[in-house]
């Protein structure tokens, strides 16, 4: 995952939940929508399912409340929140429609950022061609931008990420697993994470010794360093 440090998340998280509070005091609706769909990201890239989940159903639900229409980030958050629970295809129709909402209204750089979710979850659904033509997308929206940001870090990462879910005996993740070894790549302990994913602690080591198994590791630093390398781990990140 492409990381900007724990401490730019926090503040990024901070700031957008000000705007969430404030934009509906000055009858900003929109700008509410979207600062709530983008307070779920960051707390996706915090590695916090939970409120990356509620955070997106929020925005969807302001969104339709207002009749907004659709907001693109926010069906994007929606689909990204899903994907980090490995529920990707159910992940897969609200990040295209995300996508073809920001095409919609003419925001190249969203509409890249967009595209850039959508990809990995396409490539671990097995549709290569597609993934392919989201990528050929995102890289023509990107080359043709001033300042993209982390947009060519990400693009990068992906292209580089030739089998997504294909570990090192060759042996298949599970989407269980995967939702796991994300929050691996976390300063949280195991308990910790037991607890977020309601399950038990010895449920949870079984998940952690079986991903140490399958990549052919022995330790969570290596485990993480290991699934980068594959590109096991989905480049859901923040522009």
């Amino acid at each position: 995952m492409i990381r900007r440090g724990w401490s730019a998340g926090v503040e990024a998280d901070r700031w957008f939940d000000s705007a969430a509070r404030a934009a509906p005091g000055a009858g900003h609706w929109l700008t509410a929508a979207s600062a709530l769909a983008y307070q779920s990201l960051v707390a996706g890239e915090l590695h916090r399912p939970q409120q990356t989940q509620e955070l997106a159903e929020r925005a969807v639900d302001l969104a339709g409340e207002r009749g907004l229409g659709g907001v693109g980030e926010a069906d994007v958050a929606l689909g990204v929140s899903l994907a980090l629970r490995g529920r990707l295809r159910e992940a897969q129709p609200l990040l295209e429609r995300g996508a073809s909402a920001v095409r919609t209204w003419g925001q190249p750089t969203e509409l890249a950022s967009a595209l850039l979710y959508l990809a990995p979850v396409l490539s671990s659904l097995g549709d290569t061609p597609r993934t392919a033509t989201t990528l050929k997308e995102a890289r023509s929206i990107i080359g043709a931008c001033q300042d993209p940001g982390s947009l060519g870090e990400r693009l990068a990462v992906l292209e580089q990420a030739r089998h997504p879910r294909v570990a090192h005996t060759g042996d298949e993740l599970t989407e269980r697993e995967l939702e796991v070894l994300r929050l691996l790549d976390g300063p949280q302990s195991e308990s910790d994470l037991a607890a977020e994913l309601f399950v038990s602690f010895n449920t949870l080591h079984t998940h952690v010794r079986s991903i140490y198994r399958k990549l052919g590791v022995s330790s969570r630093e290596d485990a993480v360093t290991r699934a980068r390398s594959l590109g096991v781990l989905l480049e859901l990140d923040l522009t």
